[in-house]
C-alpha cells in the first residue's frame, strides 16, 4: 500500500512537471 501510494504521488509530480513545462 505504501509503495503504491509513493508511485502514486511520483507519477502525479511528474504530470504536474510535465504540465508546468508545456505551459512555459
Amino acid at each position: 500500500m505504501k509503495l503504491r501510494g509513493a508511485r502514486n504521488i511520483k507519477c502525479s509530480i511528474c504530470n504536474w512537471i510535465k504540465s508546468h513545462q508545456e505551459m512555459e
